[in-house]
């Protein structure tokens, strides 16, 4: 949410691999519509579509694992060599203040009766 934008432009190499993953992230959306027709489907025509359902889920869960793998192994490496400690810690600034907003929207949502 914060590191890519930081670093989008910054070289040809960080823009070729945010397109690869974006392409990638794509692939998972257009797997999760996919479910989400199978899903609807799916209780009318019995056991075969569920099965059908499992595996595109693990289809999805596959893609996710692999764009992670290459944000770990390939994008934050570049990232450390992009930014500044001070980009670092404004990331890091961002970072805790989402992390207190949702904690304060915790605090307040309403108990369920």
């Amino acid at each position: 949410m914060y590191v890519i934008p930081a670093v989008r432009g910054a070289t040809r190499e960080v823009d070729s691999l945010l397109a690869e993953l974006e392409s990638m992230s794509a692939r998972g959306i257009d797997i999760l519509r996919s479910v989400q027709d199978q899903l609807r489907h799916a209780f009318d025509q019995g056991v075969v579509k569920i099965n059908e359902l499992c595996k595109a889920m693990e289809i999805y869960c596959d893609n996710l694992l692999k764009r992670l793998a290459k944000e770990e192994e390939e994008l934050l490496p570049m990232v450390g060599r992009l930014l500044t400690v001070d980009e670092w810690f404004s990331i890091a600034a961002q970072f805790l203040s989402d992390d207190a907003k949702q904690l304060k929207r915790r605090r307040i949502a309403p108990v369920p009766v």
